[in-house]
C-alpha cells in the first residue's frame, strides 16, 4: 500500500512588516548646552515601536551623555519614558528604549548635556510630517536626525507536507488591507 501525502498547517503565526520613519538627512551638528533642550516631533502612522535613535555627535570627546525623553504628542504630552544616557561616542546613534507605543503623533528631546553633546540637525525641511525644537518651541523649517523602527505584524500560515520523496515547506503571509509585502510566499522543496 502506497500513502500519499502527509501534510500539518499551522496557524497564528506572524511576521512584522517594516515601516520606518526615517530623517537621516542632516547638515548641522546642534549642542546641547546646559539649561536648554533639543527635540523633534514625528508621526507613526501604522503599527507600533518600542525605541528610536537620535544621531549624536560629540565633537570627538568620549563618554558624553543626556537625559531623553519620549512624550505622546508634543513638548507637554503625556510622558512616555525618560532615561539618562551615558557613554555616547562622536556621531553614533544613541538609542532610547521603551514599552511598544501605538501609532500617533510623538516628540522626543534631550536635556542635562553631560561632557559635549548635541543632535544632528538640518537647515531645511526634510521631514513634512514632524519639526525640530528648541527649548520646547517649534524651529519651522528644520528637522533632527531620527530613525524610529515602526513594524506592525502581518498574519502567516505555514504549510509542512511530506511525501515519499521530498518535503515542502510553505509559507504564506496573509497581508491585511494596505499591507504590501515584497515577498508574499516562502517555499522550499528537499528530497529526502
Amino acid at each position: 500500500m502506497e500513502a500519499g501525502p502527509t501534510e500539518v498547517r499551522i496557524g497564528g503565526l506572524a511576521r512584522r512588516l517594516a515601516l520606518p520613519v526615517r530623517i537621516d538627512h542632516d547638515n548641522t551638528p546642534v549642542p546641547l548646552t546646559p539649561g536648554h533642550s533639543l527635540g523633534q516631533s514625528f508621526v507613526v502612522k501604522r503599527g507600533g515601536f518600542s525605541a528610536l535613535r537620535l544621531l549624536t555627535p560629540t565633537w570627538n570627546t568620549r563618554d558624553a551623555g543626556l537625559t531623553a525623553r519620549l512624550r505622546r504628542v508634543g513638548p507637554a504630552g503625556e510622558l512616555v519614558r525618560e532615561v539618562a544616557i551615558t557613554g555616547i561616542q562622536d556621531n553614533q546613534w544613541t538609542e532610547l528604549t521603551f514599552e511598544r507605543q501605538p501609532p500617533g503623533a510623538y516628540y522626543v528631546e534631550i536635556s542635562t548635556p553631560v561632557g559635549t553633546v548635541g543632535w544632528w540637525s538640518h537647515s531645511q525641511d526634510v521631514y513634512p510630517d514632524g519639526t525640530a525644537f528648541l527649548d520646547g518651541q517649534p524651529q519651522p523649517g528644520r528637522d533632527r536626525a531620527l530613525e524610529v523602527d515602526a513594524d506592525e505584524p502581518v498574519p502567516a500560515t505555514l504549510l509542512l507536507a511530506a511525501d515519499r520523496s521530498q518535503l515542502t515547506v510553505r509559507c504564506a503571509w496573509e497581508p491585511q488591507p494596505g499591507q504590501k509585502l515584497s515577498a508574499p510566499e516562502l517555499l522550499w522543496r528537499t528530497p529526502w
